[in-house]
């Protein structure tokens, strides 16, 4: 604006100077108007123009939509590229008509451009106008948007590209074949193109049923298979027929069962391949001819097997020491002085509490501090102590007494009755008591019992048949439930808190149980064997077990076993609470003592027919007892003993 000014006063002097001329002439003086008066005029109209011209100006910059629908529709007419005409140079579209005198700006031009569908230009300005470059559809080379009308069922989809026309429209035009879409309905579904199916179709998850309420009497359970659901996820399905199981199916192993004859086949009489065995006479049964004077020489067997096929593999060698035998006839329990079992001196044992004397022990059983003892005698009665087996007591009626067991405490007591010498009975029965054997009540039915077992509580009981089950009570014997396989089950043991349980049986396997007897399973690494005694530290980790040869020990619960003595005759074994002191008593040896869990062996006392021993928790109580002979004690872990 100040240079308008100034250019006013230049052109007011420019007319000043040449008015001296004009004004002078007399028809300037015929008009009688001050010179002055005309200039103002003058300059009057220049300042409107210029003022019109500049607000028009600045309002064409701002307000650009505002200019008039003419120029505007002008505008658009001559950017339509069908409409322009073409630079032959550079092969743009020219608009002609319209100029920047018009009001059309450059921001104009950008709106304009904006309200054109589909095309996107590009322009410049030139001497010729504006000059639009070629159009394009701005949503070239991009994928059509995702819509689930163009997936298949199983979720593939055609992918688009847009393309531009001549005209610079946008048009779709096919990019490839089709290609699986996860985001389709169907693509994740059964048959369709991102389905996955479950990775574990076919697989039997024998081990994750463990329900044994899906056995049946004969050991047999529903196996089930893994197949894919509609979506892919894993799921359980019946396969096939039931699949015996031997390990969580009591049934499989009992009579019968599905697994019967898996194990010893030839000694079961319902099992293909059975061997008709040939009647052995048994080391504990010797012909009544050799018995003199109420005693009986024992017969000495080598390699005799439980149930032979022939007479060669049961004969006898060597006959043992004359041993008293209730048996003989006339009976023991005779008036002569000369018999091995005068009444006289039973007798005065009943009477004064004194020592039991010789006696066909059998079995014997130690309280967890060693100082209540009970004792049994085959063919006789039970015997109590409660000063560490100084003084006995008899209690109950003779029987063929096999086993004794008690509860920590001493309080409760079991023991079971067998068959007679000749084997021609029906066996006998459970004996319980609850008051520390001073009165006995019978349990179950007759069977040829031929070993008991017990908890720490006395509440949980274990008792193996002579060519029987498994027997196991949970209420302190008054009821009882058959488990494992028919055996010769000559000695069974138990941890504490009765969980973990340990069988033998005579011409066959270890037997182990985690489970309270319900299941056994069978260690066939120390093969079979004429296992004799077992025994296992409180938590039933560290077992030891005896045969005619060698000692075996374990310290996984009956995974897997070490022969850690060699020693020739049966043993009886026992073990102290941790499992570290143990010892064997050899029928017809010596006993021998361990203070480091088995590693290494002492001979201790004479050689006998150690028939049991037992162990105080802290092992260092003992008592073992002789057949045909006396009760031995020891206060010293076995150093030395002492007879009663």
């Amino acid at each position: 604006m100040g240079q308008i000014v100034t250019n006013i006063m230049l052109l007011l002097e420019h007319v000043k100077s040449q008015s001296k001329f004009y004004f002078t002439t007399r028809m300037a003086r015929a008009f009688a108007m001050p010179y002055k008066f005309i200039i103002i005029g003058i300059l009057l109209i220049i300042i409107y123009y210029v003022y019109s011209v500049s607000a028009k100006a600045e309002r064409s910059e701002k307000e650009p939509f505002i200019i008039g629908e003419s120029i505007f529709d002008k505008a658009l007419d001559r950017l339509n590229p069908l409409a322009a005409s073409q630079n032959p140079l550079t092969n743009q579209a020219v608009v002609t008509g319209i100029s920047e005198g018009d009001g059309i700006t450059s921001r104009l031009m950008n709106q304009m451009a904006l309200n054109i569908p589909t095309v996107s230009l590009s322009y410049e300005s030139g001497p010729n106008g504006w000059t639009v470059l070629p159009a394009q559809c701005n949503k070239a080379n991009t994928y059509v948007e995702s819509s689930p009308t163009q997936c298949s069922a199983s979720g593939m989809r055609q992918k688009y590209l847009y393309q531009s026309d001549a005209g610079g429209a946008c048009i779709q035009q096919a990019a490839g074949d089709p290609e699986c879409d996860p985001t389709c309905p169907g693509a994740n579904t059964q048959g369709g193109c991102n389905y996955h199916a479950c990775d574990k179709t076919g697989q039997v998850p024998f081990s994750e049923v463990t329900d044994i309420s899906q056995c049946d009497a004969l050991g047999n359970r529903q196996a089930y298979a893994w197949a894919s659901s509609p979506t892919g996820s894993c799921i359980q399905d019946i396969s096939g027929a039931p699949h015996c199981d031997p390990i969580r199916c009591p049934g499989a192993n009992t009579l019968n069962g599905c697994a019967y004859c898996d194990t010893d086949a030839s000694t079961k009489p319902t099992c293909p391949g059975y061997i008709t065995p040939y009647t052995c006479t048994r080391a504990d049964n010797p012909p009544a001819d050799t018995c003199t004077n109420y005693k009986r020489r024992p017969v000495s067997w080598t390699n005799a097997k439980a149930t032979a096929t022939n007479a060669a593999e049961c004969t006898a060698v060597t006959y043992g020491t004359a041993v008293c035998d209730a048996s003989c006839n006339p009976p023991q329990q005779s008036t002569d002085p000369n018999g091995c079992g005068y009444v006289a001196a039973v007798l005065t044992a009943q009477v004064t509490g004194g020592p039991p004397g010789t006696r066909g022990w059998i079995s014997v059983a130690s309280s967890a501090d060693g100082v209540k003892l009970v004792a049994a005698v085959n063919g006789g009665q039970v015997y109590t102590s409660t000063d560490s087996g100084v003084t006995w007591t008899p209690r109950d009626s003779s029987r063929n007494w096999q086993s004794v067991a008690s509860s920590s405490n001493g309080v409760k007591l079991v023991a079971v009755v067998g068959h007679n010498n000749a084997g021609t009975d029906s066996g006998g029965r459970i004996y319980t008591s609850t008051d520390s054997g001073a009165t006995w009540t019978p349990r179950e039915s007759n069977r040829g019992w031929l070993s008991v077992a017990s908890s720490s509580d006395g509440v949980k009981l274990v008792a193996g048949v002579n060519g029987g089950q498994i027997y196991i009570s949970t209420d302190s014997g008054l009821s009882w439930t058959a488990r494992g396989i028919i055996h010769y089950w000559f000695s069974v043991i138990s941890s504490s808190d009765a969980v973990k349980l340990v069988a033998v049986a005579n011409s066959g396997y270890i037997y182990t149980s985690i489970d309270s007897g319900v299941t056994w399973t069978p260690s066939e690494s120390t093969g079979t064997g004429f296992w004799r005694s077992v025994a296992a530290s409180s938590d039933g980790v560290k077992l030891i077990v005896g045969n005619s040869g060698y000692i075996f020990g374990s310290t996984d619960s009956g995974v897997n076993w070490t022969p850690i003595k060699n020693i020739s005759g049966y043993k009886y074994v026992a073990s102290s609470s941790n499992g570290v002191k143990l010892v064997a008593a050899v029928n017809g040896g010596q006993i021998y003592t361990s203070a480091d869990s088995g590693a290494t062996w002492t001979a201790r006392e004479s050689n006998r027919q150690w028939q049991s021993v037992a162990s105080s928790s802290d092992g260092v109580k003992l008592v073992a007892v002789v057949s045909g002979g006396q009760i031995y004690t020891s206060t010293d872990s076995g150093v030395t003993w002492t007879p009663r």
